[in-house]
């Protein structure tokens, strides 16, 4: 299985329109398309204009073929009149042919990862979005790390992760473009779950474990259903945070 990351932002006073331009045309689209099989938007706790949207899919044809059918170029382009204009500025030619300079819309930036280890598969298909809780942390192998943190995330995360309270899933995805980076992705029951597996003692043991495999870039990501939930940082990680807003499963079985 393979997930697909994309960010966008959205005009300060489009925020519920977004909310719902996914709910009624993004989520119709993605469900008559082959291979997607769930789908979710989640918004920044820290910037109420930044989104992203996960989604799952069978496999990276089906992300290929989404992308080349033009039913990305379309969503984009219902959505576009919702999303933030950027800096830049492009000169065109007017249907009076007479040279004008446009804002350029951000498109939203996309990215997708390989399914590489998971510990519960069954239930990564069935894509539940009620109450979600995830945590994402962002890893940088070293050349040769690769497979030796497949191993050791199958052989001693996963194990580990099993007995830590609220988890009730994890996998670790491989970037289809970018050598060595990887995410690591738990799903818990609760942001109070989770942050005490921060705290604990389990999270430093599998990160020194594992840091003679890792680059020395580290960071993480949550996606909290918290909206007051606040950023923080320090040398090693840095965290921010999300909540769900809305995500639909497209399963068929």
């Amino acid at each position: 299985m393979y997930i697909r990351f994309g960010t966008f932002r959205s005009l300060p006073d489009k925020v519920e329109e977004v909310r719902e331009f996914f709910r009624t045309q993004v989520f119709a689209k993605l469900q008559e398309t082959e291979g997607c099989l769930f789908a979710s938007l989640v918004e920044s706790t820290s910037d109420p204009n930044e989104f992203s949207s996960l989604t799952l899919w069978g496999s990276s044809d089906h992300i290929k073929a989404y992308e080349e059918s033009g039913r990305f170029a379309a969503i984009f382009e219902a959505g576009r009149a919702l999303m933030v204009e950027s800096d830049d500025w492009q000169l065109q030619l007017s249907e009076d042919m007479t040279l004008e300079y446009k804002p350029v819309i951000e498109e939203p930036h996309a990215d997708a990862y390989r399914l590489c280890a998971v510990m519960d598969e069954a239930a990564l298909r069935q894509g539940r979005a009620d109450n979600m809780h995830l945590r994402l942390v962002r890893l940088h192998t070293k050349d040769d790390g690769f497979e030796g943190l497949r191993q050791s995330y199958i052989e001693t995360t996963i194990p580990a992760l099993r007995d830590v309270k609220g988890c009730r899933n994890a996998f670790l995805m491989e970037s289809v473009e970018t050598r060595n980076q990887l995410i690591s992705v738990t799903i818990w029951d609760s942001r109070e779950d989770a942050e005490a597996y921060d705290r604990g003692p389990v999270f430093q043991s599998l990160l020194k474990g594992q840091k003679d495999l890792l680059s020395a870039h580290v960071w993480q990501t949550t996606l909290k259903s918290d909206a007051s939930s606040k950023v923080y940082t320090n040398d090693d990680i840095q965290v921010r945070s999300y909540s769900m807003v809305t995500g639909r499963s497209f399963r068929t079985d």
